[in-house]
């Protein structure tokens, strides 16, 4: 008969000794280090800090969307309204605009004598208040805000009647030939008008003449001229401060050398 079979018996495995500990099987995952905290009042932990700081602007900075360019004040198909860099406000062409072509036809905020200014002016909502006070005005001949915007931006809209245009006021002069642009009153239309006497480029200032008589310009309007038919001292009113040209749309006085 055959012997029975007794199962193998498992090898003894030692004790290990006192204190012994396994080594850890698993494996080192991303990030299981404790965060760095650094002690900001140790020059080393400012150090880490300040490059910290710098490292995160230049992130941001590179990463950044580029700030939008402010809107102009107006503007339509040919042309907006927007800083100049010597005359406060400007009308700017924003495409290539050919000689002849018509660029705005604007309807008169009011129009009124100017006896009646203060009449008128009382019976505007407190909106158009509000849009006529944000012209400029020069207080050479009137020493009253609301007499001194009038006689500043009107323009003749036919026999004593003065018209204000919001946007049209936004045009700044050069005298003939160097203006750009020409308007006009239609009185069947109850619109002003403005034609370019020439091309202009994309970019370009669009410019109209306020007068025949570039003398009158510091009186009226409160700048002398500085375009290059009046660029000799000559040309400018008699008695007005050297080297001040005051912008029609501009409140402040800017320093201009003309000599």
């Amino acid at each position: 008969m055959a012997q029975d079979l007794q199962p193998l018996s498992q090898p003894h495995s030692p004790e290990p000794p006192e204190g012994y500990e396994a080594p850890s099987t698993q494996l080192p995952t991303p990030n299981s280090s404790p965060p760095f905290s650094p002690n900001p009042n140790s020059a080393a932990g400012r150090a880490w800090l300040l490059s910290t700081m710098v490292t995160t602007a230049e992130e941001l900075a590179r990463h950044s969307i580029p700030p939008t360019p402010p809107k102009p004040i107006f503007n339509n198909d040919f042309f907006e309204v927007r800083s100049s860099p010597k005359k406060g406000l400007g009308a700017f062409a924003s495409v290539d605009i050919p000689k002849g072509t018509i660029i705005m036809a604007e309807e008169p905020l009011f129009r009124t004598e100017e006896s009646q200014i203060f009449w008128t002016y009382d019976a505007l909502s407190d909106e158009q208040k509000r849009a006529y006070k944000g012209l400029s005005c020069w207080f050479g001949i009137e020493d009253h805000r609301v007499p001194a915007i009038f006689t500043t931006n009107r323009f003749e809209t036919g026999t004593g009647l003065g018209g204000i245009f919001l946007e049209s006021s936004r045009f700044n002069h050069a005298c003939h030939p160097y203006s750009t642009c020409t308007y006009r009153w239609d009185e069947a239309a109850n619109t002003l008008t403005f034609t370019t006497l020439m091309d202009i480029n994309n970019g370009e200032e669009i410019t109209i003449s306020y007068t025949n008589r570039p003398k009158t310009l510091y009186r009226n309007y409160g700048f002398d001229c500085d375009c290059p038919g009046c660029s000799t001292l000559e040309d400018f009113k008699e008695g007005s401060p050297p080297g001040v040209v005051i912008s029609r749309f501009e409140d402040t006085q800017v320093m201009v050398r003309t000599g």
